[in-house]
């Protein structure tokens, strides 16, 4: 892993929408207006970065960064990130 990014890819359902709406229940603010592709997000809330991506074969691709540096902090706070995410794919 490098500088605190965490990716995993699974074979769930996607839904209609992609799962950025996981963050609010980390307490992230999301903002009222979010532009995406119909097969890709990006999120940036200040240090955090998150990227969700459709691919064939009914996967999806989820990275998440937070901060700059790797560091364990930015590990688990990714990690905690990616775990809510996946429960919503």
């Amino acid at each position: 892993m490098h500088g605190g990014a965490r990716i995993a890819s699974g074979a769930r359902g996607h839904g209609e929408s992609f799962p950025l709406e996981a963050l609010q229940e980390l307490k992230y603010t999301l903002p009222a207006q979010r532009e995406h592709a119909a097969d890709s997000a990006e999120l940036s809330l200040g240090e955090l970065k998150v990227h969700v991506a459709r691919h064939p074969g009914d996967m999806t691709r989820v990275s998440v960064r937070v901060g700059t540096f790797d560091s364990e902090e930015h590990r688990r706070r990714a990690g905690l990130i990616l775990e809510q995410i996946a429960g919503e794919l």
